[in-house]
């Protein structure tokens, strides 16, 4: 505020107008003069502040990233999941994104499995000067911080630059047993799948915004006789066992595509005719069932292939890419946080995560369509400081706005 006052005239406390130069000095009108050169110079720093504006920012762009910043844990535990990082090396990848962020300048942010997700969406929101709204999905047992399991309060996030007006909409259940899900009180036994809901305001329109993170577990491979044949008598698996573990795999992608059914019936339910974004950590390959199930209601649009001839992207479209991403070794390797043999379903999924693939997406809605242009790409593969900030690499679009 001192400063402000010194920029405009004054010094911050109550005092006369300054004498001014022989020809503004006028016996009566001083006071006036004084409050036209307070305007004067008001009026000059807001123009200038403005024109500080991201250049986007006035153009009618916005930017557009979601990303999965991974949680680090193995889900496994009663009173505590397993960690496979240090504090310090969990603090490295957040102030390794927060530095790729500031050279990226997205305007809308979605983000999955932060966690605590109240600290990291507050966290990430200061670091960058954005707004945010986040939600409680997992959280175990808990009042406020006290709870269990103890390191385990994970979430999705969205951030967006001051002046579009983020307002948080509404949390919406896809899977998962009945519980409560909220900043002070979290109450549930198993894994819930929600999405979360919020609002802009971009170029005087409405966007709904939507963030998922879909239940994971890779697709499963065509040749599942192959598979069975190179697990069998390894770590104690048989034929009943393999059945066993397959009917489980099976299990989740079948919830995977009930969350997709949900899901659109939940978006079904937004204002006709408004603008909408959905992105996220879907967990389904593009030519998976549940994708196709998605796209073809021809209601969304996938960015990364919103322009077929775009060469932007030349090289495979992985967000799941275990050749160029160390992290995602934690999840591939035989044994989980603790050093405990992976068995049964876990074992059949870490084999499978050893294939590079594309799980992460932004759709556009088909009112944008026809009305702006879109560049995209992944995004987020080295991080500041070339410390990878995620087991998974991020998508990124650029939505301009001729006339929309």
């Amino acid at each position: 505020m001192e400063a402000f006052m010194k920029l405009i005239g004054g010094d911050g406390q109550t005092s006369q107008p300054p004498s001014n130069p022989p020809f503004l000095q006028m016996p009566l009108n001083s006071g006036i003069l004084y409050n036209m050169r307070i305007r004067f110079r008001l009026v000059i720093f807001l123009l200038g502040a403005s024109v500080c504006l991201p250049a986007h920012a006035q153009a009618g762009s916005l930017r557009v990233l979601t990303i999965n910043v991974w949680s680090g844990l193995d889900y496994s535990g009663l009173l505590k999941m397993g960690e496979y990082e240090s504090a310090g090396e969990r603090d490295a990848r957040f102030h390794s994104l927060v530095g790729y962020l500031k050279e990226l300048v997205p305007d809308v942010i979605f983000i999955q499995e932060a966690n605590p997700v109240v600290r990291y969406a507050v966290d990430l929101a200061s670091a960058l000067s954005m707004d945010e709204v986040h939600q409680v999905v997992n959280g175990g047992i808990r009042i406020g911080s006290m709870g269990i399991p103890v390191n385990l309060r994970e979430g999705l996030a969205i951030l967006a630059r001051p002046g579009l007006e983020l307002r948080k909409t509404g949390a919406w259940k896809l899977s998962g047993p009945p519980g409560m899900h909220s900043d002070l009180v979290s109450f549930h036994f198993g894994e819930v799948v929600l999405a979360l809901a919020g609002n802009i305001t971009w170029g005087g329109l409405d966007v709904y915004l939507v963030n998922v993170h879909l239940a994971a577990a890779p697709g499963i491979p065509e040749d599942v006789d192959g598979l069975r044949r190179s697990v069998l008598g390894k770590g104690g698996m048989d034929d009943a066992a393999f059945e066993r573990a397959l009917g489980r795999w099976r299990g989740r992608e079948e919830r995977r595509s009930s969350e997709i059914q949900k899901l659109l019936g939940r978006l079904d339910q937004l204002p006709g005719g408004t603008l909408q974004i959905v992105a996220g950590d879907f967990n389904a390959e593009p030519d998976s069932a549940q994708m196709k199930v998605f796209r073809n209601t021809g209601r969304f649009r996938d960015v990364l292939t919103w322009n077929e001839d775009d060469r932007e992207h030349r090289d495979p479209m992985f967000t799941w890419n275990v050749e160029r991403n160390p992290n995602t070794g934690f999840s591939v390797g035989d044994t989980d946080a603790g050093g405990k043999i992976r068995k049964g379903v876990d074992h059949l999924t870490a084999l499978a995560d050893h294939r590079s693939r594309r799980l992460d997406y932004i759709f556009l809605g088909k009112d944008f369509e026809g009305k702006v242009t879109i560049r995209a790409r992944i995004v987020a593969r080295g991080g500041a400081k070339n410390i990878p900030p995620s087991d998974h690499f991020g998508v990124f679009a650029r939505i301009d706005q001729p006339e929309l």
